[in-house]
């Protein structure tokens, strides 16, 4: 194999790697992995100018390199995400065992803000506000989907389910939230199509971490200041503000279109802003980390 080739393997590789870091879909701790299986590198370099007339052999090395720098950096990205975690205080993570979830959640005069998690593989979603005697009214038919719920100031549910390839039914999940309450929201969702409408909900923080499918985002104006993080893969995500809003957009993509509608922006390396940002009476910022998806943002 020419060294032209080989460079261009590797620009594929790091391509790769790139998209799945950004996907966010698993953890991988590409730094460590490379600092310790360095020299696979330089063996895979080796062999493909030995074998320079056996390009099949070429190819083999260089994917068997790259899948055990990729399950190194797994396993060490796994580790200290644990590890990570087990630091977390305040809640941010639930504590409490997992129950058969509830078809409705009373909201208790404890509570002062919530924050829900959901994690779950392929599905139809939907959230949107609901009975302001209930923290949360679920709907779904996703068989053996558990709950964990830790009461107090901050009232954290956590939403969890196993996909089964037998699964053959589409797996809904509509879940309505108090609007009486600011929210912080985290979703981990490798499938996805649906509608989170939070027009009617105070959130102070959104982590949407999404694979492949459609979303549509509505956000609302009962929160002064909220902050939205997005990890996506292969996402088309349409998302609605306030037209009055501000918004500032930081974005690291790869092949991701990103546009606006029927706003005046500006960017600056990447960091897009509104025209009225600074005097805006309720800011917007997004966080956005993309590989190849479709992103509009509309302000109506």
């Amino acid at each position: 194999m020419s060294k032209k080739s080989i460079i261009g393997l590797i620009l594929i590789l790091s391509g790769v790697a790139w998209i799945i870091n950004l996907t966010g879909l698993i953890y991988v701790d590409w730094s460590t992995a490379f600092k310790t299986l360095w020299p696979l590198v330089l063996i895979a370099v080796g062999i493909s100018i030995l074998a320079d007339r056996y390009k099949l052999v070429t190819l083999v090395v260089w994917f068997l390199t790259f899948a055990a720098i990729l399950g190194f950096g797994i396993y060490q990205g796994n580790d200290n995400k644990v590890e990570y975690r087990s630091e977390k205080k305040d809640n941010k993570y639930v504590k409490a065992d997992k129950t058969p979830a509830e078809n409705e959640i009373v909201l208790d005069a404890e509570t002062k803000e919530g924050k829900l998690i959901v994690e779950l593989g392929t599905v139809k979603f939907n959230i949107e506000d609901g009975n302001s005697d209930l923290l949360a009214k679920l709907d779904t038919n996703i068989p053996g989907i558990e709950q964990q719920l830790t009461r107090g100031e901050q009232t954290v549910l956590k939403y969890t389910a196993q996909e089964y390839e037998k699964d053959k039914v589409a797996r809904n999940f509509n879940l309505q939230v108090s609007k009486t309450v600011p929210w912080e929201i985290d979703t981990t969702l490798s499938v996805v199509d649906g509608i989170l409408n939070l027009g009617e909900v105070p959130v102070k923080e959104l982590n949407l971490k999404l694979g492949v499918g459609d979303l549509d985002l509505i956000v609302g104006n009962k929160q002064q200041h909220a902050v939205i993080n997005i990890r996506a893969g292969a996402t088309n995500l349409d998302i609605y503000i306030p037209k009055d809003s501000g918004l500032m957009v930081k974005s690291g993509k790869l092949l991701t279109n990103l546009e606006f509608k029927n706003i005046n922006m500006t960017n600056q390396d990447n960091v897009y802003i509104s025209d009225n940002y600074e005097k805006a009476d309720q800011k917007i910022e997004m966080h956005i980390q993309s590989a190849v998806s479709a992103i509009e943002i509309f302000a109506e």
